[in-house]
């Protein structure tokens, strides 16, 4: 092809790699027109338009379904282009388009051809919202879009099909609100003033349109402001936009006029930067933001961010590292922050901060700090403890000599310290210790001089102590030569510096007459004041005298005598023993050894922690534990025995443990005993006598080691095979780790531990590539801690090192080409999940339902076990199950043949195998009922404790005491009348209840004593001369009120016999076994236990009343049980189940 002036373009070959057109073309791209030569090159991968001035997207782009790169700059100014990191792929086809800084104000149809389009780039132009069309956002490959500085009103249309995109940056697109706050400068100004005047800086330079002048520009905005057209665009996010674009990265929102955001930000789970600066989000409480786990930078700059809308718990956010809270008017950090132990950079200038916590040194990773510009007037001691800050910047403070701590000499790796414009008279010396600082700025203070050790700063590049003017530098210190002075080999011989390192109080000395009047010596002196030499002659004064009188107390409490008869007699070797300043409760516990029985504790983190009874006799092979055993003597005195036992395979800190805290408890104890040591596999006879069966060894250990071990880790080589799942994830299908597993058609994964290698093939899709590689970067991040290496590896141009992972000594590539052999029609194979549960004591494993195909951590309970069978690899999630001891010990690899080889007597050892249950309760006659005498014994014991009660209401969320008044009131409602019983009915004439009339209806088959009773309630509750009183027999109810009250004249039950033989039945495990017991007979809804099932006979039915604590084993043994009750009873059925709420 042959190039010359203009655009004059001679076409020879359409596979042209790179073509230019130079800036001459400028004029000739005017009014729409374009080279026609440019639709031949349909080849054409790099194709810069520089400084063209492009209003509109040509159509001839539409043909190049080839382009790599188009760059757009604007006439005169470069383009500054944010540029992604690509990586280069052997078709060909990746795209990456950019138009910065250019007059467009629509996207026209063209830019939907490229089908192989990955990023897109327009910032800095004109474009609305409704010139974006809905058609691009179905591009499959798009990952990157740049739709910031534009004019949008509005998120564009469809946005939320682009579900491949990982970056997103719809910022600045508040365009009128920066010409807005210009306006309003130069609105007092005449435009001529304002021409003259220079406007500096990138912000109001880039709002600037090429084709205006600054004065033009500003004018247009007072008229603009004047109509009142001026309006803020981007104000909400639609919430299905992030419903579908889950696999964010990178989302800046900033510099909008945005309120709130969707609650569907939470689905944002793989997002690392999220950008909202200058938002009004006052209202908006950041819910979401504990569940965006994976974020790592998080800047909220100007969103009017206060203590109360920002969420208290942030521990979720183990990741962050980058946190901006700048210009939002903070009294003080918020306390969520505290928890963030990773952040690496924190922003809280320009707030109104007048103080630091102390547990600021939580923030142990932290490099950069900016306090600026807040109201702080000292930092807390604990910063010295940030070992790791690099850069600390509190200008614009209240800053004074006292509010620096004096070991920020700590801060080894400071760099930067800058304290401008605060009230600084003096720095620590402490300062001038940090070896690594490189910045130290303190301009705008009261500074008087500086310490000596400034001069000591190697290191230091800039020294910034402007506008401190009655600043006096110290001099430098000259080089002391060897033997010269008082100082030989840099030691000070001299009294002054002697009595100085001694401690002494070293007077000052007389100056010399010859000395010169210094002003700096002369303000050090008046700070430090006359008083330290008193203080210091007080203090040594009080320590003269306190040495003194403790000394005559201690003669005064023995004679001589005793002082030499102590020194001459000899003392046995118990005797010179000390108790070590222990306080053993922290150990053990006060009623330990104080009854009789065995006690035993496991060695646990350094310390004993009592075990339970059931545990007795099972020892860990793994642990160490200490056995006490308690009896009483012919005297009543308590005896003791102590045993520590030691594991076979436990560590070193168990066994020292158990020793040492064997001693703890015979010290405790007061015993006279040995502690006698116990080993795996030897232990003596009387260890062996304390338990009734024989001790058991358990493989492993059950408690955690104090110390930290530290093991080389072990990772198994593996080859992923990438498939589609769903319409945006991916499955990673295992398959063999050999050469003959690769097809070009895929992606595939190696995982060989520290290293992972990416295959892409020649006809894989570039989609699975990249999320292959997110995920890939997942995993190193996770799993390997960052520590893995990601290499990518090319068809044809692999490494030695990807071979030989396949086995290859040489690293050669296969001799054979890599051939297409997987089925095109192969479907993965969905992953089952399995809960394991209790069954009739047993182990059951149902399947779980798995919504969709996906599966995710909400279907795991983090009290239950889970089995995951992936096809090829099964999986078990372990955690705290609450069963295991409701297990039926079972060996089930035993048979009927395998015992009967031992010789063993099958009957007896099937009798042992039997599990042990007590249904006898079921099968006793029904409990009588309690006689009166006893009814009335009991009523009067409840009454007096029913006179001591008070009576409350639950009103919203607080409990308040009921009126005395309200005490008597009982509410109208409908009645099932039984013979067996007695009622008491009140009907109201008015609303305020003043006059009524009272019923008591006594049942046909009620017992004269509970009519009687009736009746004397009644007539104390209603005792009022506006109140009627009636006593009714059943049968003999008037037509009147009676039946109005009750809502009318209905049959009801008459017969009453169940009640003579109902029963009710307790069935429970927490004896260690099955058991069913009989409550009373009288019982009532309250003898109902939310941990246990209730069997309920009334002779017809039976009733399984389930618990809500109830465990399934006791639900499967009670509804077993059930069925001799029912025999028993001779009842028709077992009507079902029923759970409590």
């Amino acid at each position: 092809m042959e190039k010359e002036e203009g655009v004059a373009l001679t076409v020879s070959n359409t596979h042209l790699i790179t073509a230019s057109l130079r800036s001459t073309s400028r004029e000739c791209l005017k009014d729409g027109r374009f080279p026609e030569a440019v639709r031949l090159m349909t080849g054409v991968q790099w194709l810069k338009l520089d400084r063209t001035n492009l209003s509109q997207i040509p159509e001839e782009l539409g043909k190049l379904l080839k382009i790599l790169e188009l760059l757009a700059r604007t006439g005169g100014r470069t383009a500054r282009d944010v540029r992604l990191t690509l990586h280069e792929l052997p078709n060909g086809k990746e795209e990456h388009l950019s138009l910065i800084r250019n007059d467009l104000e629509r996207l026209y149809g063209e830019l939907t051809e490229l089908t192989c389009l990955r990023t897109l780039n327009i910032r800095h132009n004109r474009v609305k919202t409704s010139g974006i069309p809905a058609e691009l956002f179905r591009l499959e490959e798009l990952t990157t879009l740049d739709l910031s500085h534009n004019n949008m009103k509005e998120v564009p249309e469809g946005l939320e099909r682009a579900r491949s995109l990982l970056v997103l940056n719809l910022s600045h697109n508040q365009y009128v609100y920066y010409l807005l706050q210009l306006t309003q400068y130069f609105a007092h100004t005449s435009c001529a003033q304002s021409e003259s005047q220079s406007i500096q800086g990138p912000r109001v330079q880039s709002l600037v349109p090429p084709a205006l002048s600054v004065k033009q520009w500003v004018c247009n905005g007072v008229n603009l402001a004047s109509q009142g057209q001026m309006r803020s665009y981007i104000e909400s996010i639609p919430n299905a936009l992030f419903m579908h674009l889950t696999d964010l990265l990178f989302l800046d929102l900033s510099n909008n006029n945005l309120e709130t955001l969707p609650p569907q930000t939470r689905r944002l789970a793989n997002l690392q930067t999220l950008v909202l600066n200058c938002n009004p989000l006052g209202h908006f409480q950041l819910r979401q933001l504990p569940s965006l786990m994976n974020l790592e930078t998080l800047h909220m700059r100007d969103t009017q961010r206060t203590l109360s809308n920002i969420p208290g718990n942030l521990d979720s956010l183990t990741n962050l590292t980058d946190l901006d809270l700048s210009l939002n008017a903070l009294p003080k950090v918020p306390e969520a922050l505290y928890a963030l132990t990773n952040l690496r950079r924190l922003n809280l200038n320009d707030n109104e901060i007048t103080e630091l916590s102390q547990a600021i040194d939580q923030w142990q990773h932290l490099e950069t700090l900016k306090l600026c510009r807040n109201k702080l007037t000292a930092l807390p001691a604990s910063l010295c403890k940030l070992m790791s800050l690099r850069r600390l910047y509190v200008n614009d403070n209240l800053l004074d000599f006292e509010g620096i701590p004096s070991g920020i000499g700590k801060l080894c790796s400071l760099e930067i310290f800058s304290a401008a414009h605060n009230q600084l008279e003096m720095i620590p010396e402490g300062l001038c210790r940090c070896g690594s600082l490189k910045k130290l700025i303190l301009t705008a203070n009261r500074l008087i001089t500086l310490p000596d050790a400034i001069h000591l700063l190697t290191d230091l590049e800039a020294l910034d102590l402007r506008d401190n003017p009655e600043l006096v530098m110290p001099p430098k210190p000259t080089e002391v030569q060897k033997g010269s002075g008082v100082e030989f080999y840099n030691i000070d011989f001299s009294l002054q510096h002697q009595l100085r390192l001694a401690g002494a109080n070293v007077p000052a000395q007389a100056p010399s007459s010859s000395a010169s009047k210094d002003p700096i010596a002369r303000k050090l002196r008046l700070r430090r004041g006359r008083r330290d030499q008193e203080e210091a002659d007080q203090d040594q004064a009080k320590i003269l005298k306190g040495m003194k009188d403790i000394a005559k107390d201690k003669n005064k409490q023995k004679t001589l005598e005793e002082v030499k008869a102590e020194s001459l007699k000899p003392k046995r070797w118990d005797e010179t023993l000390e108790k070590p300043p222990l306080d053993y409760s922290e150990f053990f516990d006060e009623v330990a050894g104080q009854f009789p029985g065995i006690t035993i504790w496991e060695i646990e983190n350094f310390l004993p922690n009592q075990i339970e009874e059931v545990a007795h006799g099972k020892f860990y092979e793994g642990d160490c534990y200490i056995v006490l055993k308690t009896a009483i003597d012919e005297t009543g005195s308590l005896t003791w025995e102590i045993y520590f036992w030691i594991g076979e395979k436990a560590t070193l800190d168990k066994r020292a443990c158990a020793a040492i805290h064997a001693v703890n408890l015979r010290n405790y104890l007061g015993a006279q005993c040995r502690t006698i040591r116990e080993e795996q596999s030897d232990e003596s006879d009387e260890f062996l006598a304390l338990f009734d069966t024989d001790i058991t060894y358990i493989e492993g250990g059950r408690t955690s080691s104090g110390f930290f071990t530290v093991e080389d880790m072990t990772y198994a080589k593996r080859l992923y095979r990438v498939h589609a799942a769903g319409t945006s994830s991916i499955h990673l299908e295992p398959v063999p780790v050999a050469v003959s597993s690769l097809d070009p058609r895929y992606v595939f994964v190696l995982d060989t531990g520290l290293k992972i290698f990416m295959w892409y093939g020649k006809k894989s899709k570039n989609t699975f590539k990249s999320k292959a590689r997110l995920m890939a970067e997942k995993i190193n991040k996770n799993e390997r801690k960052n520590k893995a290496e990601i290499q990518t590896e090319m068809p044809g141009d692999e490494s030695a090192d990807f071979w030989r992972a396949f086995g290859d000594n040489d690293g050669l590539p296969p001799e054979e080409p890599i051939a297409e052999h997987v089925d095109p029609d192969f479907v993965p194979a969905a992953p089952r999940l399995y809960q394991v549960r209790l069954g009739m004591g047993y182990l059951e494993l149902p399947q779980v339902e798995v919504p969709h195909g996906k599966l995710a951590n909400t279907l795991l309970n983090n009290r239950s076990v889970y089995i995951l069978d992936c096809y090829l690899d099964v999986f078990i999630f372990k955690s705290k199950f609450m069963g295991w001891d409701e297990v039926i010990a079972v060996d089930f690899t035993r048979t009927a043949e395998s015992v009967q080889k031992t010789g063993a007597d099958l009957t007896k050892w099937a009798r042992q195998q039997e599990t042990k249950a007590d249904l006898a309760a079921l099968f006793t006659p029904r409990q009588p009922a309690m006689s009166l005498t006893e009814a009335q014994q009991l009523s009067e014991e409840w009454n007096e404790d029913l006179e001591a009660m008070e009576a409350f209401v639950l009103e919203g969320k607080k409990f308040v005491r009921l009126p005395d008044e309200e005490l008597d009131y009982i509410k109208t409602i409908s009645l099932t009348r039984l013979p067996h019983t007695c009622y008491i009915l009140k009907v109201t004439f008015d609303q305020e209840e003043s006059s009524g009339m009272v019923y008591v209806w006594i049942g046909s088959k009620a017992k004269p004593e509970e009519a009687k009773l009736a009746e004397d309630i009644a007539e104390e509750m209603f005792n009022n001369p506006w109140i009627g009183f009636q006593t009714l027999n059943e049968g003999e109810e008037p037509d009147n009120f009676f039946w109005v009250a009750l809502g009318g004249r209905k049959p009801y039950d008459t017969d009453s016999d169940f009640m003579d033989y109902t029963r009710l039945f307790r069935c429970s495990n927490e004896k260690g076994y099955f058991t069913v017991s009989e409550k009373c007979s009288d019982f009532c809804q309250d003898d109902l236990a939310d941990d246990d099932i209730m069997i309920l006979d009334n002779g017809e039915q039976v009733f399984l009343w389930l618990g809500a604590r109830c465990s399934e084993v006791e639900i499967k043994l009670a509804y077993k049980s059930a069925q001799p009750s029912d025999n028993a009873a001779t009842c028709d059925s077992v009507v079902g189940m029923i759970a409590a709420n």
